[in-house]
Formats: C-alpha cells, sequence, structure tokens
C-alpha cells in the first residue's frame, strides 16, 4: 500500500494498492480482498489470510 500522506478531504485519491503475482485468480482475489479490507468490510481479507499471503 502506498499512501500519499494528504490530508482527508472528500473524492481525494490518499493512496494506491498495488497486487501482482503469476495467477490471474489469484492476483484478482487478492486485490478484491484488499479493497473491501480498505472498505471496512466485516470478512474483509479473511481468504488472504487464511492462506498465508496478505491482501
Amino acid at each position: 500500500m502506498n499512501l500519499y500522506g494528504k490530508a482527508v478531504r472528500p473524492g481525494r485519491k490518499l493512496g494506491h494498492v498495488n497486487v501482482s503475482g503469476d495467477d490471474l485468480g489469484e492476483v484478482r482475489r487478492r486485490a478484491v480482498a484488499a479493497a473491501a479490507l480498505l472498505r471496512g468490510d466485516d470478512d474483509a481479507g479473511a481468504g488472504a489470510r487464511d492462506s498465508g499471503t496478505t491482501a
């Protein structure tokens, strides 16, 4: 995760997350888990934690 160190304002981008790998399905799963985690979803990233990887 790369945070830009900016103050929070509506509509302002504060950072981004990069996800990479060799398996497109796994990369997508990890990206979706990271997005859920950042949104504050209750079960965010559970699959990533279970597999021993981080989102």
